[in-house]
């Protein structure tokens, strides 16, 4: 929450591929109010089936849809 959002994606990307290594996985991710732009983002990962997003706060422009493949997206008010 206090760091930058650079930092919270990278972190969680290597969450990703340490739970990859494990064998876990494909995953969908989901980003809860400010988080949902993060979720977005990890969404262009290979190893994302999807993303739901749950009441997201999304202020300002979003970047194009990163997704490789068909995301399940879900917006929950």
């Amino acid at each position: 929450s206090e760091g930058a959002e650079e930092d919270a994606e990278q972190s969680l990307s290597m969450l990703c591929d340490a739970l990859a290594a494990d064998g876990h996985g494909p995953f969908v991710v989901v980003g809860c109010g400010h988080a949902a732009r993060l979720a977005w983002v990890l969404g262009g990962r290979d190893d994302v089936l999807g993303v739901s997003l749950v009441s997201p706060v999304l202020d300002g422009p979003m970047t194009p849809e990163p997704f490789r493949r068909a995301p399940v997206l879900v917006f929950l008010a």
